[in-house]
């Protein structure tokens, strides 16, 4: 028989981003159906011969999905090397680079400290408190699980310079006392694929 071809490639989702524990999938449409993985199937250099789907023949679909550690990838820029091949063994092997895919963002952010403004003293109703993360990159955001400072919600005094993100607390009437170097903060941040992390040590507060 005449070995197998393959006559294009569909992504999905072909644009946007995936973050760790999000996935891609990528329909080879080929000729004959009937036909099974081949010798190897990656994406973005990872095995997918596991997820191999031939329930839609003569559409063929493997499904990547994100894991911390992977390549990071621009938009437009996933690697592919997929193989299909008959039942006499016949094979064909289609690589390239995806020119319609989402950016690859396989590594989630890391705080590597928290500092507090002013670092000791006390705070009277009125007054703030500015809690300010390094964090491993810059361009990043405020992240989805909330962030709050002594219980109270800081979401909305949020900024960020470089890889340095800050949240601002301002004490009210009512709001939990505390003693020096106990303030209990709990703060997020995601990169543009939603990778998050949330911070909760502050080792010195007023």
């Amino acid at each position: 028989p005449a070995c197998p071809t393959i006559v294009s490639h569909a992504t999905s989702p072909a644009s946007g981003s995936r973050g760790v524990g999000e996935s891609v999938v990528v329909t080879l449409s080929a000729s004959p159906s009937g036909l099974g993985v081949g010798d190897s199937a990656t994406i973005n250099g990872v095995d997918v011969s596991g997820s191999f789907d031939d329930s839609g023949a003569p559409q063929y679909k493997f499904e990547y999905t994100v894991q911390e550690g992977d390549a990071d990838r621009a938009a437009n820029a996933l690697q592919i090397s997929l193989s299909l091949e008959d039942d006499a063994g016949n094979e064909v092997t289609h690589t390239t680079t995806l020119t319609s895919s989402p950016s690859i963002f396989a590594t989630t952010p890391t705080v590597s400290g928290a500092s507090a403004d002013p670092l000791g003293g006390t705070r009277k109703v009125g007054q703030s408190v500015t809690v300010t993360l390094t964090a491993s990159e810059s361009g990043l955001s405020k992240g989805a699980s909330g962030s709050t400072i002594n219980g109270v919600d800081v979401e909305s005094t949020f900024s960020a310079s470089g890889s340095q993100y800050s949240f601002e607390y301002t004490v009210a009437e009512g709001h939990a006392d505390r003693a020096l170097d106990a303030l209990p903060i709990s703060l997020s941040l995601k990169d543009a694929a939603g990778n998050e992390v949330t911070h909760a040590t502050l080792a010195n507060s007023p």
